[in-house]
């Protein structure tokens, strides 16, 4: 019975009571309640016929209740028990799915065309490692559930095929509550390069509200412009300058301003960004492109004078390792252990480090020394060329790199050498 007819019953049976209960307190009201009257030649006073009333609503509505139990139990209610709801039978299976009970998923499943259930069944499917078997299941399901299309995508891009139609249909079916299929649309874009449908997609969801982060936009907008392979230089050094407007610490685009003037010739403005853009971050990178031009150009005396002025205007743990490091790679041993040897404590955890202590000793006839560095060495988990770490996840590398390879995040990779040592140095500018 509903809740509303029960609660009409107990109204009436509370107003049968109480009414007469009000109607007997009235003195003159008291004679006409005992008052006899005759119906159909039976004798009854008022009071007494109340009784019977209120006996007689109470035993029919007593054997009504025990009709509809009686119902319940035996007749249409049977039927009920025997075969459960969709609802029930959908967490049923779901908590099969859960539990790896895939063919009894699809055995209980079976026959039903409703989404909840395809989706289900896909899911079954899923666990037992059957793309083929669940791929038709996804697409009945979907676009009628999102989880579907959700699964579809994720299935077709782990099998080589592209997701991008189901995802542009989850957009446009909730163009305004589509974060996560945006997300996706970001990453497989990303994933395949394609830096302008990466852009288009940003500009999107800035439209819809969404908030990016400003380094990812920087991140796509700087691997476009490296795309354009034939686009005139003075575009390139517009785009770049452009970004470096906006945000003048993103590094990757200072390298990419300045290779693009190497490129082209004009060696002294790209020294110039370097020189700038290390004056600005004191990142070790733009002092790596100066050391490895000079290199190539066979004049390494312009590297040691830049990295002598360093140690003179601004010191610090970085510039008197990488000069040492340098004197290391031109055979100059001496000044290479002069110049590292008092590094020892402060670099011990650098990769590579000790083995080039170790390396410089050993050729310097001082074999213990050589051989207790290269013990040491050997305790160090990371290799001896990673000598770059990203700042957000820690991810080593052994070059710089715009992106990083395992956050997958811009202009984060940093000397280890800036990390482990003092690197404060003042504003004092850059002569070679």
């Amino acid at each position: 019975m509903k809740p509303k007819t029960a609660l009409t019953i107990a109204a009436l049976c509370l107003a049968v009571l109480l009414i007469p209960s009000t109607f007997t307190r009235i003195g003159q009201n008291q004679e006409i309640l005992v008052q006899e009257f005759v119906y159909l030649g039976f004798s009854f006073s008022v009071i007494r016929a109340l009784a019977f009333a209120i006996i007689g609503g109470m035993l029919f509505s007593s054997a009504y209740f025990t009709f509809l139990l009686y119902r319940q139990s035996h007749g249409k209610g049977a039927a009920t028990v025997a075969e459960p709801s969709q609802a029930e039978q959908g967490g049923e299976a779901a908590q099969m799915v859960l539990h790896g009970r895939a063919d009894q998923v699809l055995s209980l499943l079976a026959g039903k065309e409703d989404p909840g259930s395809l989706l289900l069944a896909a899911k079954a499917r899923l666990a037992e490692g059957d793309w083929v078997g669940a791929r038709p299941l996804l697409e009945a399901s979907f676009p009628l559930n999102l989880e579907a299309g959700y699964l579809l995508a994720e299935g077709l891009q782990r099998f080589g095929e592209s997701p991008l139609e189901v995802l542009n249909q989850i957009v446009a079916g909730n163009p305004d509550n589509a974060l996560a299929a945006y997300r996706r649309l970001l990453a497989y874009q990303d994933s395949q390069g394609d830096w302008q449908a990466c852009l288009d997609t940003v500009k999107t969801m800035q439209g819809k509200g969404f908030d990016l982060d400003e380094t990812m936009i920087l991140g796509y907008r700087y691997e476009w412009i490296r795309s354009q392979v034939d686009l005139p230089v003075n575009r390139v050094v517009e785009h770049y300058q452009k970004m470096l407007k906006q945000t003048p610490d993103f590094i990757p685009a200072r390298l990419g301003l300045a290779e693009t003037y190497l490129n082209s010739g004009s060696v002294d403005k790209a020294f110039r960004i370097y020189e700038q853009a290390f004056e600005r971050s004191g990142d070790s990178v733009f002092l790596d492109r100066l050391e490895h031009y000079y290199l190539e150009q066979g004049r390494p005396e312009d590297a040691i004078q830049i990295y002598r002025h360093l140690l003179i205007t601004k010191g610090g743990v970085l510039i008197k390792y990488k000069l040492g490091r340098l004197y290391f790679q031109l055979e100059m041993l001496d000044e290479s252990l002069e110049m590292l040897e008092p590094l020892r404590e402060t670099l011990a955890e650098l990769p590579g480090f000790l083995t080039i202590l170790a390396e410089i000793k050993a050729r310097r006839n001082r074999p213990e020394d050589a051989l207790a560095d290269l013990f040491e060495a050997t305790g160090k988990a990371t290799p001896s060329g990673q000598t770059f770490i990203c700042r957000q996840c820690q991810t080593s590398a052994d070059s710089w790199r715009a992106r990083c390879g395992g956050c997958g995040q811009w202009n984060q990779l940093t000397h280890q050498a800036s990390q482990l040592g003092n690197t404060q140095m003042t504003q004092a500018p850059l002569y070679y």
